[in-house]
């Protein structure tokens, strides 16, 4: 019964797969007939199936707390699911080898379908309406067709692992503070936040900015470090790592391969100072969706390491964000230290709610007062009241804000001199003695803006492709990607547009 069950595994049949792959590889490369598809197309599918048993941690024993066998010891549907995939490429990379051998006929698919014709109404059709079109059919043969088979199954393996990560939610960030060893040093950062945002000079601010980069550079690193655990065990048979890159592949998807890690000593920060990062990094990007997917396919997400899949650039980057938990609130005081917030709209309410809205005493009148004032009020002049009574109070007097103070925003002065010349194009200065008029601009606007300065503090948490990375040609922005391959080295240089990308923060 062992037996049975270890060779029905999602371990064994990995391996058999991948066996197969090899097998194949090295069988074209010998005969080297002139059949399509290409031994680099068979490399693309090698490379693309590695990248999902790697990343589920696919290839460890049944038995390992890490194994996809062992995370999905109690979903039979799902394990039945991915082993019958598993089943439909080792069936089809078999008859391909017969093929590739000369076993079997390379058959033409096109003429071994059974198409009816008797009912075609033959005076119906003209020859001219084919004159001016390009009828020329593209070979379909049976190598074709198996190849279609094999991405399609591991297209459905891709899939099947998304829905395997959304159905075990886990806070992984707070997983990854807790790990005290990963843990790296604020003060770097610190320094990079000082320089890029002169109006943030000290205070709890600057250090919870600061702090908030260290945390996601921790994040980051323990994602990589898990994904590297879940394919530790993908060896050859004399315990080799297997490199299935034998020739130059086209995939995008594949650009995120797992390699040997090579620890550097600097791994917390880069080589530059403060200064010199924020005059070149002053305008930092995400990459782009096409550059990490290949025609929507799903592929490992840079910053989790986890298999991902959109349709859209704007999908794409909530999911970066939400990530790197991009959103501090910048109002608060120490009790805020540690909130970090997925997501604009929930860290924009806390701020709302918890420092920026304004309160009158729904029992007597008092206020305006802020948020810890009129609680101070409500339970010296009317309390005590327990703490849901408190907040029906807090509820009933809170007073909607609609505007907010361009000179508000705590990361520059710009926003609001920009802003000002707009309304004031001719520059005309005010009479003598009669005060300047703040700027206001909507709560959604201001968010807007607090929220890119935000999102570019988040990025530079990404460990940064060097300025050799992508020296090419022209389109040279997948080269800035290629060293994410083992160090998830990866920022984009800043010179490079970001095609529909953010908005600016004025």
């Amino acid at each position: 019964m062992a037996d049975s069950e270890q060779a029905e595994s999602i371990s064994e049949k990995s391996q058999q797969v991948r066996r197969s792959f090899l097998d194949l590889i090295s069988c074209m490369k010998e005969k080297q007939h002139d059949i399509s598809p290409s031994p680099a197309e068979i490399i693309d599918a090698l490379e693309r199936f590695t990248l999902w048993a790697r990343n589920l941690g696919a290839m460890h024993s049944p038995t390992a707390k890490l194994s996809l066998d062992h995370r999905l010891s109690t979903a039979h549907d799902i394990r039945q699911q991915i082993c019958l995939q598993l089943d439909e490429v080792t069936t089809a990379l078999e008859d391909l080898m017969s093929i590739v051998q000369g076993i079997s006929p390379n058959r033409d698919m096109a003429f071994d379908m059974d198409i009816e014709v008797e009912d075609v109404d033959e005076e119906s059709l003209e020859i001219d309406d084919f004159e001016d079109e390009d009828t020329t059919i593209e070979p379909f043969d049976e190598a074709h067709m198996l190849i279609e088979v094999i991405s399609e199954s591991i297209s459905y393996l891709f899939r099947i692992g998304i829905l395997v990560r959304k159905s075990t939610p886990r806070d992984r960030f707070k997983r990854a503070l807790q790990a005290s060893d990963l843990a790296f040093p604020a003060s770097f950062d610190v320094d990079y936040v000082r320089q890029k945002h002169p109006k943030i000079r000290e205070g709890s601010l600057l250090g919870r900015l600061g702090g908030g980069i260290a945390k996601r550079r921790q994040f980051i690193r323990y994602c990589r470090d898990h994904r590297n655990r879940l394919g530790a065990d993908d060896v050859g048979e004399e315990g080799k790592p297997i490199d299935a890159r034998t020739e130059h592949s086209q995939s995008k998807a594949t650009t995120f391969l797992p390699q040997k890690v090579e620890e550097v000593e600097d791994d917390a920060v880069s080589f530059m100072s403060a200064s010199t990062a924020t005059e070149s990094l002053s305008n930092l990007k995400l990459p782009l969706l096409a550059d990490l997917s290949n025609n929507n396919e799903a592929f490992e997400c840079p910053i989790c390491f986890t298999i991902q899949s959109f349709q859209t650039e704007r999908s794409w980057r909530i999911h970066a964000f939400r990530d790197l938990k991009s959103y501090l609130c910048t109002v608060g005081d120490e009790e805020c230290d540690a909130r970090l917030f997925g997501d604009r709209d929930t860290w924009f309410e806390h701020e709302l709610k918890e420092h920026r809205a304004r309160y009158t005493c729904s029992l007597c009148g008092h206020g305006p007062l802020g948020p810890k004032q009129i609680r101070a009020h409500i339970q010296t002049a009317h309390g005590p009241f327990s703490d849901d009574q408190l907040q029906m109070l807090l509820d009933a007097g809170r007073e909607a804000l609609t505007k907010i103070r361009a000179k508000d925003c705590p990361f520059c002065h710009d926003w609001e001199d920009a802003l000002r010349l707009r309304t004031n194009p001719g520059g005309k200065s005010t009479l003598p003695g009669e005060p300047t008029q703040d700027i206001f601009v909507s709560t959604t606007r201001f968010k807007r803006h607090v929220a890119v300065h935000q999102e570019q503090l988040a990025i530079f948490a990404l460990p940064r492709a060097t300025e050799e990375t992508g020296t090419r040609d022209g389109d040279s922005t997948v080269a800035d990607w290629s060293l994410a391959r083992g160090s998830s080295y990866f920022i984009g240089a800043p010179r490079r547009s970001f095609r529909g990308g953010f908005p600016k923060a004025i």
